[in-house]
């Protein structure tokens, strides 16, 4: 929240560095003003100089940190390792949640803006919203601090596993919502550490494998169109004009396996990048819907040090006349796509992790 009036010329560089000439236009339609200059630089130099009230400012304010139209997500799973009759993981975790809410929370300066339990076909579902402040050093007041936001869901994967679907804007937000469970079952023994899906666990063949049976998935409601991009990488990295002519090798070898029906595995070009170390941290991926007309643009990404999963929408569009335009999704529908692909990727490498097992221990 705002506390102090900003400086005309604070409210000018907001407008450059965070607001598009569209944005710009209807921030000033709300208010009754009509600018109709295409020129951007014209539309900050008029805006910048009326006299916004403390709504407005406030609105620009939380404007900058608001997600655009697209929802990032990760998951944490946890175990519990003593489950019986009268034992439930789902009640434990629960009463864990709401007693950090209660009594720890309003000391780290977190607020759960709701925390609603409800029954999905006789499951129990948690969800939450939660907001918190950080302060971000800076000369532009209306920079120096601002309100994150965050949401999650806690279902059961099992008995005795649990799944944490996190919706966030910013990678601020991971730390704190993981810090958030770490700290909830801390004083409890029959929780696991929460954990992530991670290519660190898996070979480099394995790596490819996750992708290849993903690619080869037969999805329930949407149908993969094509490999927008592809990432590579491995444990000493070429040089950029070398990874560039990779990837794009690669990404053909992809396309061309795909289009064939064959696996990844099979394709020459993949086959040689994985004899020598490469794998895939990141593929940008479209999808088209079977029923219905539109299409979503999605990032399968294995990022940090640790190479965990985050699965984030990118675009979303709607079918008009065989083109496609741009149309943002609700985000309720986005979250429940995402959390789609992420028990669909679970389910991938619970499967190549049991296999090598099985192999192992019949040698």
């Amino acid at each position: 929240m705002i506390t102090t009036y900003p400086e005309k010329a604070s409210l000018k560089e907001v407008f450059t560095l965070n607001f598009s000439a569209y944005a710009i236009k209807n921030l000033c339609k709300e208010n009754g003003v009509f600018l109709l200059s295409p020129d951007k630089d014209t539309l900050v130099r008029d805006a910048h100089l009326f006299y916004w009230g403390f709504e407005e400012i406030n609105k620009i304010s939380n404007f900058m940190d608001e997600e655009k139209n697209y929802k990032k997500s990760f998951r944490l799973k946890l175990s519990y390792t003593q489950v019986d009759a009268d034992d439930d993981c789902f009640d434990a975790l629960y009463s864990a949640l709401a007693a950090y809410r209660n009594t720890i929370a309003s000391q780290e300066r977190i607020t759960f803006d709701s925390f609603h339990l409800s029954n999905d076909n006789g499951q129990n579902v948690l969800t939450g919203e939660v907001s918190y402040e950080r302060n971000k050093p800076g000369k532009v007041e209306l920079l120096r601090s601002v309100t994150q936001h965050f949401s999650f869901t806690v279902q059961k994967g099992s008995d005795s596993t649990l799944n944490i679907d996190f919706i966030f804007n910013d990678r601020w937000d991971i730390s704190v919502a993981k810090k958030i469970i770490s700290t909830a079952i801390a004083t409890s023994e029959k929780f696991d550490d929460p954990a992530q899906i991670s290519l660190k666990t898996l070979s480099v063949p394995e790596r490819v494998e996750l992708f290849d049976r993903f690619f080869r998935y037969m999805f329930a409601d949407w149908r993969l169109e094509t490999i927008q991009s592809i990432k590579i990488s491995d444990e000493e990295a070429p040089s950029e004009d070398d990874e560039d002519d990779l990837e794009g090798s690669i990404l053909n070898g992809i396309q061309s396996a795909l289009l064939s029906g064959t696996g990844l595995r099979s394709n020459p070009i993949v086959i040689q990048a994985v004899d020598r170390g490469y794998f895939f941290p990141k593929a940008t991926v479209m999808f088209e819907h079977k029923r219905n007309a539109e299409k979503i643009l999605v990032d399968f990404a294995f990022n940090t040090d640790d190479l965990l999963l985050e699965i984030n929408m990118i675009g979303t569009y709607e079918i008009e006349e065989n083109r496609a335009y741009k149309r943002p999704m609700l985000p309720d529908d986005q979250a429940e796509i995402l959390h789609d692909f992420h028990d669909i990727m679970q389910k991938i490498y619970k499967e190549i992790v049991d296999e090598r097992s099985k192999e192992t221990a019949t040698i």
